[in-house]
């Protein structure tokens, strides 16, 4: 979770480069990485 956190910070710094495809990249990475997480946690509290 927190990578995923890096990463969606990271993203946020870097969206005032203006580098908008790379910061789209990084924020889809961010968000896939915590659903991930999240899904997981999901499936481990289901059993």
């Amino acid at each position: 979770m927190r990578q995923s956190e890096a990463l969606l910070s990271d993203a946020k710094i870097a969206w005032h480069s203006f580098e908008l495809r790379d910061v789209r990249k990084r924020a889809d990475d961010a968000y896939f990485a915590a659903s991930r997480i999240k899904d997981s946690v999901r499936k481990r509290i289901a059993q």
